[in-house]
């Protein structure tokens, strides 16, 4: 596993795929910004790392606002962002890029080796804090897309066991 997992790559991660898959373009953002009542998807991992080393596990975190989630939507379905189904589809554009992500992620943590599992990407209920997330983290970048939504991507360690 590569330990020293920076916000630096996890940046180059997702705005890689948020160009390719999305074609969002995005640059960073340098403060979280007080943006509250943001959607939040989790996507649990876990994975052994090489040697006698403990295993590690913990989630993946993204957040940002609705009209992002509804952009994005319809962007991954080539159709308006007015469109019903972009509407409706806003958290399940959001746990796809997660989930995208994630893997690209994994690959970095484990180099590759099949022991890095993903779970499913979980929407939360309650609407949450783009700097509380950020703060909370291990790891996370932000980013201002060009529409200016905030978004961020976050890892979040859980304990680690042997």
């Amino acid at each position: 596993m590569n330990p020293e997992l920076s916000s630096s790559t996890l940046h180059g991660v997702v705005e890689r795929i948020l160009e390719e898959a999305a074609f969002v373009l995005t640059q960073p953002a340098h403060e979280p910004g007080p943006q509250d009542h943001l959607l939040q998807v989790k996507l649990p991992f876990s994975g052994l790392r090489l040697a006698e080393m403990p295993s590690l596990h913990g989630e993946f975190q993204l957040v940002g606002s609705r009209t992002f989630g509804q952009s994005l939507a319809a962007n991954l379905l080539g159709i308006d962002d007015s469109d019903e189904r972009a509407v409706d589809g806003a958290l399940d554009a959001m746990r796809e890029l997660l989930n995208m992500v994630g893997g690209a992620i994994m690959e970095a943590m484990f180099l590759g080796s099949p022991a890095g599992k993903l779970g499913v990407p979980l929407c939360c209920a309650e609407p949450c804090s783009l700097g509380t997330v950020v703060a909370r983290a291990n790891c996370a970048t932000c980013l201002v897309t060009e529409d200016g939504e905030l978004i961020a991507v976050a890892i979040v360690l859980g304990d680690q066991t042997t």
